[in-house]
């Protein structure tokens, strides 16, 4: 048994033993000592009490078992209980808080159609001590002015409410207890559905960049095939083209080696992975921002743009980062701010491009709908090269979502400005 179950059955026994001894216990020494007084000796009094005393003290001590065997339990303070009601002649007294506490622990344990045969065998044997050895038919009958058959209906009624009550009770703890750790599991199962639906989006997020990325690296080489055999047929007539198309040789290499790195990343992180080898379209870069903004305008004409006027300048990878993060950072203001202003900001410098997309309150309620996947994907594009990316409140109000990635060294662009409100 572990330990803090088995200190708090012992606390329990320590419990009903101090019940037992402040108040029953005094009180069956001294009806078993006047019950049996007129028809023993002394030493046969004594035992009575004694023996009154040593059952109730038992069942106490049977409560230790009241979780692993609880129908064991149950059985050693009822036949206590019955012993007691012929030893001392008092049905009153002999309930006893240890059988209560039985026929609770009985309730919360065991089936419910367990509990109720044995409630129903108890009820039987306690209407039947009431009804010959105590003798309570003819004190009833005398009392209450009524039959025979309606005292005995009345003793079995009584005995059946004073014993179920508490059974009952624990029926009703085990249901609340059974509905609350179904409420437990239904959570965590939705946790777990949740959490697996995040780890296929994001495994789906890293074949898709896998995909796109690979896209790029073949564009690279294609080029530097191209001019690799420029190069070789103009290396003898025209030295300058050719160390010139070198140069651009030298960075085409580089892009397609940075490309290769990534797409080296993604599989190492989802290993097993594989594309399908269909054929994809040429990928999104900063160029095509203009054109997403003039399509998305068409839902909402409140969008004002603010972009490089070198965007095609800067790696195609993280161009297309940046076009994927727009891509759904306007979606999501479309769904959760329909209506709201939207800000839509590129800034690039020596060694980083950032992007803020920031949309005002909503001018209509949004949809109900439940939360998907598109920030974590946003979050694993940008650290996949290598960046940041971070959504939340804005301080004016509204929501903001700000990505800043590494760009390698370039001249920094100078802006343009689109604004549509």
């Amino acid at each position: 048994m572990p330990q803090r179950p088995r200190a708090r059955s012992v606390l329990v026994v320590l419990l009903f033993v101090a019940l037992e001894l402040v108040y029953v216990v005094p009180n069956a020494w001294t009806v078993s000592r006047d019950r049996l007084e007129s028809v023993s000796p002394a030493a046969l009094t004594a035992w009575g009490a004694a023996a009154a005393s040593a059952i109730l003290l038992a069942s106490c001590i049977a409560l230790a078992w009241r979780i692993s065997r609880p129908i064991t339990v149950f059985a050693v303070c009822a036949i206590g209980y019955l012993v007691l009601c012929l030893l001392l002649g008092n049905r009153m007294l002999a309930a006893n808080p240890a059988l209560m506490f039985s026929l609770f622990s009985l309730g919360r344990r065991v089936r419910p159609r367990t509990m109720l045969l044995l409630l129903g065998a108890l009820i039987a044997l306690d209407s039947a001590v009431q009804c010959t050895v105590l003798g309570d038919v003819p004190s009833i009958m005398a009392r209450l002015n009524i039959g025979d058959l309606q005292a005995v209906l009345l003793i079995v009624l009584s005995s059946a409410a004073n014993n179920a009550l508490f059974a009952l009770a624990g029926f009703g703890v085990a249901l609340y207890d059974r509905r609350r750790e179904a409420s437990r599991e239904l959570a965590r199962a939705q946790l777990s559905e949740h959490d697996a639906k995040l780890r296929e989006a994001l495994a789906a997020e890293r074949n898709r960049m896998a995909r796109e990325l690979h896209d790029m690296a073949a564009h690279h080489l294609t080029a530097l095939i191209i001019e690799a055999k420029a190069a070789r047929r103009l290396q003898l007539t025209d030295p300058e083209t050719t160390t010139e198309l070198l140069a651009d040789i030298t960075v085409q290499g580089q892009q397609t080696l940075d490309s290769m790195r990534s797409v080296v990343g993604v599989l190492r992180r989802s290993p097993g992975s594989r594309d399908d080898g269909s054929a994809h379209e040429p990928q999104p870069s900063l160029d095509d921002v203009p054109a997403l903004i003039a399509a998305a305008r068409t839902i909402n004409p409140r969008i004002a743009l603010t972009l490089p006027d070198s965007a095609g300048d800067i790696d195609p990878t993280v161009g297309l980062a940046c076009y994927r993060i727009i891509q759904e950072s306007i979606s999501n203001a479309h769904r959760h701010a329909p209506g709201a202003p939207i800000r839509v900001g590129v800034a690039a410098t020596d060694t980083s491009v950032t992007v803020t997309v920031t949309n005002a309150e909503p001018t209509s309620p949004p949809p109900d709908e439940e939360p998907g996947f598109g920030l974590a994907g946003m979050r694993e594009r940008a650290a996949f090269l290598g960046g940041t990316l971070t959504a939340g409140r804005a301080d004016e109000g509204g929501w903001r979502v700000t990505a800043e990635l590494p760009l390698p060294a370039r001249t920094r662009p100078t802006s343009r400005e689109s604004h549509h409100d």
